[in-house]
């Protein structure tokens, strides 16, 4: 059975609906939270309608979560009203929505939600980090591909790497598909690259028998800095995200992908995601 979280603003009288039943007296949104952040514990989060102050949840308690969500992990698209909305982050487990995690302030400067439209609200940066700070940062997302082709985008949420391109192949059969993407942030629209970052392409046939080898090379260098074997074939249809994710120096908590299907069914609570390599 759905479970719906009222948000508890009578004056704007919205909904959090949490396993998607949508409210039919409002015009919905489709948002999914990505914790992206490498020093930052496992964390749960509650919304409240722009300066409200009427926060709803914890939300990943309400869908039974109470381990949170930890480095790595994207929610599934919630269904909510579309509006603007302040985030507070608390700890997993918490028994309501009062006290912030770690005394951190609400996230009050989200942009409003597009109606009908799709977001992704990623928690990057580095807890008491002075360079990178810990912040949370929306991008707006797509849940269709042109009939026949595949729509593909790369996020960088890598502090301290430099921009990168990001293409087909190695050393001198190198492709760039994706250039100058720097943190944090998408490729600038331009070509095949729409204002969300997204390249619309051909279906990629890859397997393990016949992998396809996606590289990322520091901007404007002919070095290849990473090389993944893709091993798995996106088929037309396919809408995916590719998080740079992880440090540069760091073993704990290295320099990764996370390759997000955008309009796949979720996996329980969580969006089908795949860390490479």
């Amino acid at each position: 059975m759905s479970k719906h979280i009222a948000i508890g603003s009578a004056a704007l009288a919205a909904a959090l609906v949490v396993a998607g039943c949508a409210d039919d007296e409002t015009t919905t949104a489709s948002l999914r939270v990505a914790h992206l952040s490498a020093t930052a514990p496992a964390v749960d989060f509650c919304i409240a309608p722009h300066g409200s102050g009427s926060f709803s949840g914890p939300i990943m308690k309400s869908l039974g979560e109470t381990a949170g969500l930890a480095y790595g992990e994207v929610t599934k698209y919630l269904s909510v009203s579309a509006i603007q909305y302040d985030v507070r982050l608390v700890a997993p487990n918490a028994a309501s929505c009062a006290t912030p995690l770690a005394a951190l302030p609400d996230f009050t400067s989200l942009p409003a939600l597009p109606a009908d439209g799709h977001a992704t609200v990623a928690a990057i940066g580095l807890l008491g980090d002075a360079t990178y700070p810990f912040q949370l940062k929306a991008y707006i997302d797509e849940a269709a591909a042109p009939t026949g082709k595949i729509k593909l985008r790369v996020v960088h949420d890598s502090p301290g790497t430099p921009a990168v391109d990001v293409g087909l192949g190695t050393g001198t059969g190198f492709v760039p598909l994706f250039v100058n993407v720097s943190y944090p942030g998408i490729t600038a629209a331009g070509g095949n690259i729409d204002a969300n970052g997204y390249l619309t392409a051909d279906p990629i046939n890859a397997s393990v028998a016949n992998p396809v080898l996606v590289t990322a090379r520091v901007n404007g260098t002919t070095t290849d800095a990473l090389t993944i074997p893709l091993t798995f074939p996106a088929p037309a249809g396919t809408v995916a995200t590719a998080f740079a994710t992880g440090l540069l120096a760091s073993t704990a908590t290295p320099l990764q992908v996370l390759l997000c299907l955008d309009n796949a069914p979720p996996t329980g609570s969580l969006s089908t995601c795949i860390l490479l390599p």
